[in-house]
């Protein structure tokens, strides 16, 4: 089945408030079908519905409250009802955002995750160093594709007969 794994070991900031941003990966952690283009379109190769999950390491770095905001977008469009308010309150203050999105997408139709923010202090950040683990990636964006769109055909042939005992027979038609 198409997927793909894919992460950012840079942080990500916000030149304006309230201006919507392609969040970004690059590194490709396995790629089978799908594919990325500029750093933030995920490009599907069948008609389908695909499984897009991510998670992002937001974090604020002064005192004030400020909100982020994730949200998907296909061909270019927003995806209507899918974004999502993480609140960040203090310096240091940090979140995970993570979910997924569940996409009916046509054979080259791509993915963007979408974000902003209400201050410029927020980013999404890395980790290369931290005090326990592995370096920590900015986002993690992972695709799978979990259902094609083509439905199979019923024949009115039957292919077999199944006994039922004492009963007797039923005709099972299977293509």
């Amino acid at each position: 089945m198409p997927h793909g794994s894919y992460f950012s070991n840079v942080d990500q900031t916000l030149a304006a408030t309230n201006t919507p941003y392609p969040v970004t990966v690059n590194q490709i952690e396995s790629e089978i079908g799908v594919g990325i283009q500029d750093g933030s379109k995920i490009v599907v190769p069948y008609d389908g519905v695909y499984n897009f999950e991510f998670s992002a390491q937001v974090i604020k770095t002064n005192a004030s409250a400020g909100d982020a905001f994730f949200w998907a977008r296909v061909n270019g469009v927003n995806v209507p009802s899918s974004n999502t308010q993480v609140t960040l309150q203090g310096s240091s203050a940090a979140a995970v955002a993570a979910w997924n999105f569940m996409l009916t997408m046509d054979a080259g139709d791509f993915f963007q995750l979408m974000w902003a923010g209400n201050d410029t202090n927020i980013l999404i950040e890395h980790n290369n160093t931290p005090t326990v683990g592995p370096a920590i990636p900015s986002v993690i964006l992972t695709v799978d594709m979990v259902s094609s769109l083509t439905v199979p055909s019923l024949s009115a042939e039957p292919i077999g007969t199944v006994s039922a005992g004492l009963v007797g027979s039923v005709t099972v038609t299977i293509t």
